[in-house]
């Protein structure tokens, strides 16, 4: 099977603030996407929508509700980010090798904080796991959690499988529900704390020494790719898959109170050439002109 990979596409939010009329009424837009939508989070109106509700496959953007359960879980006292997480062998298993981990042992102790760290900056899918089974007991009671929370958020076109992205034909979410959950995740000081973050270095444990970690949003780290920093992007979650022809994501936030949401997807062939990407903004003034973002040549994408 030929092989496709996804890279993200930079915001869409500067077109797309710029360029819907003021009287709402929708135009077509020349977009490097095949389903988008700018949302009014503050008054749940939709600003622009192409395709927002069709379904399609959101690869490491998935990582965005496993983040908000995990801060949810901090908030309501269940354990603090200092807790200290004993890693289960179970966790650390059945992820395919082209898929990113930060390469945890059986019986390593970490902190949640940490974890998370690892979760949102490199999108390590062990440590989406480890979270899990901290969260919830098993990955498995997870993953319904996942789906209860999603049902809350009023995600109608969302189901997932896993807690980091891995591709199934039952593991899918829309634009419009991927930025109900980045809405929600970015109501926690840790988790905007977090994808604001460009690098990060997790400390030694009792198993391995210092890991020292890039964040994979262009935005807000110039390690992948260089030239597109902006200062009032609060951060975001790439996500990419390698599994067929198939939409990956990424969400990403823009100044301090998240007013608009933006979310869209977009399928290429061929390594350097494709695309998926969902983004969260806030109401302050996107830069313009952002350009299609270019990676590394060679670089393996999966699971980001």
């Amino acid at each position: 099977m030929k092989k496709y990979r996804f890279l993200s596409l930079f915001l869409l939010i500067p077109i797309l603030l710029s360029l819907i009329p003021p009287a709402g009424a929708q135009e077509d837009l020349d977009l490097f996407c095949t389903h988008a939508v700018l949302l009014d989070a503050s008054h749940g109106e939709v600003l622009y929508n192409m395709k927002a509700n069709e379904r399609a496959y959101p690869a490491s953007t998935t990582k965005v509700m496993t983040a908000l359960l995990v801060v949810a879980a901090i908030q309501t006292g269940q354990f603090s980010p200092e807790t200290v997480v004993i890693v289960n062998g179970t966790a650390v298993q059945d992820i395919p090798s082209s898929y990113v981990t930060s390469g945890f042992k059986a019986g390593e102790e970490i902190t949640v904080e940490e974890l998370l760290y690892c979760l949102m900056l490199p999108s390590s899918c062990d440590a989406a796991n480890v979270l899990a089974e901290a969260v919830d007991g098993s990955i498995e009671d997870f993953v319904a959690h996942m789906n209860r929370r999603a049902s809350e958020l009023g995600c109608q076109g969302t189901h997932f499988t896993n807690t980091y992205g891995r591709h199934n034909e039952e593991h899918y979410s829309t634009a419009y529900d991927l930025s109900l959950i980045m809405q929600a995740a970015l109501e926690y000081d840790l988790f905007r704390t977090i994808i604001k973050t460009a690098a990060h270095t997790v400390p030694a444990t009792n198993m391995s020494e210092e890991r020292y970690f890039f964040n994979t949003n262009g935005l807000i780290s110039n390690n992948w790719y260089s030239g597109y920093v902006y200062d009032k992007c609060i951060g975001g979650k790439t996500g990419n898959t390698d599994g067929g022809p198939l939409p990956g994501g990424a969400c990403r936030g823009w100044g301090r109170a998240a007013h608009l949401c933006c979310a869209g997807f977009r399928a290429h062939g061929g390594a350097g050439r494709g695309g998926a990407e969902t983004g969260t903004a806030a109401g302050e003034q996107a830069p313009a002109g952002i350009r299609l973002q270019q990676f590394p040549p060679g670089y393996d994408y999966a699971g980001r």
